[in-house]
C-alpha cells in the first residue's frame, strides 16, 4: 500500500525553497521518497494571506508560486470530498508532517 504524507504549511515551504535546515533531516529524504506527497487547500490560503500581510515574502506572484510549489515539485492538493472521508478511513498510511512535534510545548 502507498504511503501519503501531507505536510505542514511551513514544511512546504521550506521544502519548496529548499530550506532544508528548518526541518529534521530525514524528512527530506522522507518527502522525496514516498509514493505521494500532499498539502491542504488550508495551506494555499495560508500561503496567500501571509503574503499579502507581508509576513511572507515571495520571489513571485502568489498565483505563480502556486503553480511552481505544486505539480512540478509532484506535490498535490489533498482534499476530503465529504463527511465520510475521515482521514483514518481515507488514508490508512497517512502520515502529516507537522513544523512543530505535536508534543513539544510552546
Amino acid at each position: 500500500m502507498s504511503q501519503i504524507i501531507v505536510l505542514d504549511t511551513h514544511i512546504w515551504i521550506w521544502f519548496v525553497t529548499q530550506e532544508f535546515e528548518m526541518f529534521p533531516s530525514h524528512w527530506r529524504e522522507l518527502i522525496e521518497t514516498v509514493n505521494q506527497v500532499g498539502i491542504s487547500p488550508v495551506s494555499c490560503y495560508e500561503v496567500a494571506l501571509a503574503q499579502q500581510k507581508g509576513r511572507l515574502e515571495l520571489p513571485c506572484s502568489v498565483d505563480r508560486w502556486f503553480q511552481e510549489a505544486l505539480e512540478p515539485t509532484g506535490i498535490t492538493l489533498k482534499l476530503l470530498r465529504n463527511k465520510s472521508d475521515r482521514i483514518p478511513d481515507r488514508y490508512p498510511n497517512l502520515q502529516v508532517l507537522p513544523a512543530k512535534p505535536v508534543n513539544q510545548p510552546d
